[in-house]
């Protein structure tokens, strides 16, 4: 019988139950089980049985049926909320576990539990191909996850986004203390929505959190119409104007600032046509003077 271990794993869907059920059976795949799962159903259309989960997967669900649509980054901000065990996985709807990833992470977590935050490599899964180990470390190389990593300040794994964007284990107590919006004040924006995971991780970074890399793969990361990666969505618009706000009002110094600013400023031209997509006038007249300031 499979041990349980002191984790909250949270699930946000929206609209796409078989590949949700796909990344339950990749839990059952685990050696240790979390003690719970809840599910965040965002869908106010499409009823999702608790029971029916339960029965199919054996596994301590709880499902979380919106009468109102939340929202991604609200979605998770709830179930943040609501999560029960010392530690929180957040993982999305189409992706997926690795076997037996959750045991390798509770071995480090059991030996060290000096930090707050513990990530791993992602795997990708482009077009029903898994990426072979090798393509995976050249992918994750791109975000400097890689032994050199630990030796690198929390303001370089943040901004280099070397913190994947789910699949990570956090410390729940620091997590309901830090909230999961984030609240962009320029332009009245507004609520960060594609780009939560990134926002999520500069809270993280601004109240002080800790990180520590496990060189182990944990996650397998799905490519679909709804990826970070697909051109459609207004993540690195988002992304921008997070950075300018880490600019703007966190407490940086010289080096962290100039490093921020620099990032901002390669956004910047592929966001003024995401404003332009998305008729943005307002914020485009406004990031357009930033630009070329």
């Amino acid at each position: 019988m499979q041990s349980v271990i002191n984790l909250s794993i949270l699930i946000p869907t929206y609209k796409r139950l078989d590949l949700l059920q796909e990344c339950l059976h990749s839990i059952t795949q685990q050696n240790v089980l979390p003690k719970e799962v809840l599910i965040g159903n965002d869908d106010n259309n499409n009823f999702i049985s608790e029971e029916k989960l339960r029965n199919l997967f054996n596994l301590p669900i709880s499902v979380i049926n919106r009468n109102i649509s939340l929202g991604q980054a609200k979605n998770v901000d709830d179930l943040i909320q609501r999560a029960n065990s010392q530690w929180l996985m957040i993982i999305h709807d189409d992706d997926l576990l690795i076997s037996n990833s959750l045991e390798k992470f509770f071995s480090y977590i059991d030996k060290d539990n000096e930090n707050n935050v513990y990530f791993g490599m992602q795997k990708l899964l482009e077009k029903n191909r898994l990426h072979t180990d090798h393509e995976g470390i050249d992918f994750n190389n791109k975000f400097h996850r890689n032994i050199n990593l630990n030796n690198s300040s929390s303001f370089d794994i943040v901004s280099n986004q070397s913190l994947p964007s789910n699949g990570f284990i956090i410390n729940t107590n620091r997590a309901k203390q830090i909230g999961y919006t984030y609240h962009i004040e320029f332009n009245n924006y507004g609520i960060i929505k594609d780009a939560c995971d990134y926002a999520f991780s500069w809270k993280c970074f601004k109240n002080n959190l800790n990180f520590k890399f496990l060189p182990i793969f944990t996650t397998i990361y799905r490519i679909t119409e709804g990826s970070v990666s697909n051109s459609k969505n207004i993540t690195i618009l988002e992304s921008a104007l997070t950075e300018l706000d880490v600019f703007l009002n966190f407490d940086l110094n010289n080096f962290q600032k100039t490093a921020i600013q620099k990032k901002f400023k390669k956004r910047c031209v592929k966001s003024l046509k995401t404003c332009v997509r998305i008729q943005q006038w307002s914020l485009l007249s406004k990031l357009f003077l930033l630009t070329f300031d």
